[in-house]
């Protein structure tokens, strides 16, 4: 996946915004269509998507799972 961060740029800054937001990891999904990411709590992961929602990169985020909940 190293190519695919350099191609798309925008995608490594949303990654990396991620990253210093409480996620754990960040990656493409299978059809690469799409960005997920794991993040130790569901509030952790609430505020990042509040957080890309807000930036100049917006988000579309649909859904946070947990082990027991879908928020």
């Amino acid at each position: 996946t190293v190519a695919l961060w350099k191609k798309f740029p925008l995608c490594r800054l949303i990654k990396d915004f991620i990253l210093s937001h409480g996620g754990w990891a960040v990656q493409f999904s299978g059809s690469g269509s799409s960005l997920f990411a794991l993040f130790g709590d569901a509030g952790s992961a609430a505020d990042c998507a509040a957080g890309l929602r807000n930036s100049q990169y917006g988000s579309s985020c649909t859904r946070i799972f947990t082990r027991d909940k879908e928020w």
